[in-house]
């Protein structure tokens, strides 16, 4: 029996989860993305089948993606930084919903290694990967 693909996985963890997805095909959730995320508008999974990988943005200004970014200089100059206050989240765990999900970065990756998986960065990991805990954490620690 084959397994089931990334994208079968992720629809039966949500529908689990209490929120079924209905897609026939990943080109079905590529779609979606590009109309929901300005950023990919120009995407399609026809364009990543044919070129192999499109470097956002990929939209109307850049049809085949921005493969270099930041030439000349930063959009917004060097960065900016704000000091934000920490918020606790008012969502809990229970028996409808029974997980936390949140993203979470690695050493050798920045950005889910959409820039650093083209260096040698790639050899520390050289696959995502879901991390589940067991464990039912309480509130944050304070220092």
């Amino acid at each position: 029996m084959a397994g089931l693909a990334e994208w079968e996985v992720i629809m039966k963890l949500s529908e689990a989860l209490g929120y079924p997805m209905h897609y026939n095909h990943p080109s079905e959730i590529m779609d979606e993305i590009a109309r929901l995320t300005p950023t990919f508008a120009g995407v399609s999974y026809a364009k990543l089948d044919e070129l192999g990988s499109v470097q956002w943005p990929c939209n109307e200004k850049a049809p085949e993606g921005t493969p270099v970014m930041h030439i000349g200089g930063f959009a917004r100059g060097k960065g900016k930084f704000v000091l934000t206050e920490y918020v606790p989240t008012d969502e809990r765990t229970g028996p409808r919903f029974p997980l936390l999900l949140t993203t979470g970065r690695i050493l050798s990756q920045y950005n889910v290694g959409a820039q650093t998986r083209r260096t040698a960065n790639n050899v520390w990991h050289d696959e995502d990967i879901l991390e589940i805990s067991s464990a039912r954490c309480g509130e944050p620690r304070r220092q």
